[in-house]
């Protein structure tokens, strides 16, 4: 359908720009038939064949304009849609460590600011600049050819490029500053938002901080736009000289009797197609390279080479460890090692506890564990299959893990319970309800279900949070699930209860955390220390 709606765009476009090239080099030939015409006393013959071009062209020109206008929205919506999905895309296929480079408020204003650039870049580059430059060159042939000051217009038209580039590349150097200082602000906004438990207490000093940044900003962005609106106050003035000049030269030569008043309107009328739709080109690109910076901050995003996984993962075998650490070390680019030396296996139907101090690298482990990260040197295997070449949507399949920061989305509380679950039944959503204790608290809601829980379940309770990623994952009945500290903000009854429902359903479980007395009948322990991995015996 894009395809085909952009065919359809293409086909208006050369329509408008066949019949505006013909309207705006054929007019002035034909003023100059008129003209020459009342000359000869053949007036009438004059007048009707151009009110015949004229009435053609018109027709030609507001039909092909209407198609064009008609076309374009979808065409244009239809490249921002895909371009919005391919950054998603390309963002969920990065490595972690790339991922963390990014600065997500950025990247999401820069995918609010793309809409409005891309209408800017393909309007004016299919509709302005380029029809402009064949009418340019179109106009220039026949002025050239009527041999009037060839080499001064040259040599103004030469300085008027060469003027407005020079200064096109200052002003988008002063451009690129004043987005700059615009992302900084829009930063410090959103972290004041965040942060009002704290802004709350110290409210005046962050207005004030913040109206700081915003006077930097109109300041930054005032001054980089009068300074452009000088030079391009500059380049009008050449060309008014130019033009007055040639026109004042065509004239001398019409009352010398050089050159012939039909002539002079022709040269008038090419005159006029090429300065007035260049002035409108200057302005167009302008426009353009505005549009062209917030593209090269996305086409940074897409710099970062995605991460190609292309392996599945082995048939289901109960006798192989599922999960499999050998001589693994990590560390983070610049630093030291996180780990220097770990080994360990979990076998199918194992219940295992992997604790440590805080800052040992329990969360390094998880993300290692779930493949989301890939060791420095040795070997993650997930049944068997090295990591690195696993794919993590093929993984999910199997494998669950609910971090410490529960993952939530801005929408209803069934959107969040259901994520990632391709078809379940109103049973298997009750079951899961009942089994981590939520059943009743939804029931409670006016909206039930369908109740909004705000931005990362802003509505709910630390350890609501944790019991609906609970749910979710009787749901999704993953075969292994690895906890990150996952129940701390449950007391220990709710803990032991909704434990015992959750080992019933899913075989594996890996518990990270830094308490040693936690225990739910586990099979194993074991200690982060020191880069390593420790297995303990004692009974907790």
């Amino acid at each position: 359908m894009w395809i085909k709606e952009s065919r359809c765009y293409l086909v208006a476009a050369l329509m408008v720009l066949g019949a505006d090239i013909f309207a705006s080099t054929a007019l002035p030939f034909c003023f100059k038939t008129i003209v020459e015409g009342f000359e000869r006393k053949e007036t009438l013959d004059a007048l009707m064949g151009l009110a015949g071009v004229f009435f053609i062209t018109t027709l030609i020109i507001k039909t092909a304009s209407y198609l064009q206008d008609l076309l374009f929205y979808p065409v244009i919506n239809a490249t921002i849609r895909e371009l919005h999905f391919k950054i998603a895309a390309h963002i969920h296929d990065l490595s972690l460590c790339d991922y963390q480079t990014l600065s997500i408020p950025e990247v999401i204003s820069f995918q609010k600011r793309i809409g409005m650039s891309v209408r800017f870049f393909m309007r004016i580059l299919l509709v302005s600049i380029a029809p402009t430059l064949f009418k340019l060159v179109a106009a220039m042939g026949v002025i050239l050819s009527i041999n009037i000051l060839r080499a001064p217009l040259i040599i103004a038209l030469m300085i008027l490029f060469v003027t407005f580039f020079i200064s096109l590349s200052w002003y988008l150097t002063m451009r690129r500053k004043a987005w700059d200082v615009s992302d900084g602000v829009t930063l410090a906004l959103g972290d004041s938002i965040l942060n009002t438990k704290l802004v709350r207490f110290y409210k005046s000093f962050e207005l004030t901080r913040l109206r700081n940044l915003v006077t930097t900003e109109s300041n930054a962005w005032f001054s980089m736009t009068m300074r452009m609106d000088m030079v391009q106050v500059f380049l009008g003035i050449i060309i008014a000289l130019t033009l007055g000049g040639v026109i004042a030269v065509g004239v001398w030569r019409v009352h010398a009797g050089e050159m012939t008043v039909g002539t002079f309107i022709l040269l008038h009328g090419q005159l006029i197609a090429l300065f007035i739709p260049f002035k409108q080109m200057l302005t167009d690109m302008r426009q353009l390279c505005e549009a062209s910076i917030d593209f090269e901050k996305i086409v940074q995003i897409f710099d970062l080479p995605p991460q190609h996984r292309v392996h599945t993962l082995p048939s289901f075998d109960p006798h192989k460890p599922c999960i499999s650490f050998d001589h693994v070390a990590f560390a983070y680019e610049g630093k030291k090692n996180v780990f220097s030396d770990v080994s360990f296996d979990i076998k199918v139907g194992e219940r295992v506890l992997i604790f440590g101090i805080s800052g040992v690298g329990k969360s390094t482990l998880l993300h290692l564990l779930a493949g989301l990260m890939h060791p420095t040197h040795g070997t993650v295997a997930l049944w068997g299959q090295d990591t690195t070449c696993l794919d993590l949507e093929d993984v999910g399949k199997r494998l669950h893990f609910i971090p410490q920061e529960v993952p939530l989305f801005n929408g209803t509380f069934l959107d969040n319970v259901t994520f990632g679950v391709r078809s379940y039944t109103q049973n298997d959503l009750d079951q899961a309800l009942r089994a981590v204790h939520l059943q009743h608290r939804v029931q409670q809601w006016e909206d039930g279900l369908l109740t909004h829980i705000g931005q990362m379940g802003a509505k709910l309770s630390g350890g609501e949070k944790q019991r609906l990623a609970l749910a979710r994952t009787l749901i999704l009945k993953p075969q292994i699930l690895i906890f990150d500290e996952t129940t701390n903000a449950m007391d220990f009854e709710m803990e032991q209860r909704i434990f015992d429902a959750v080992a019933i359903a899913i075989p594996t479980i890996v518990f990270i955390s830094h308490r040693k007395t936690l225990h739910h009948n586990l099979h194993r322990t074991l200690e982060l220390l020191g880069g390593k991995m420790i297995e303990r015996t004692e009974s907790f």
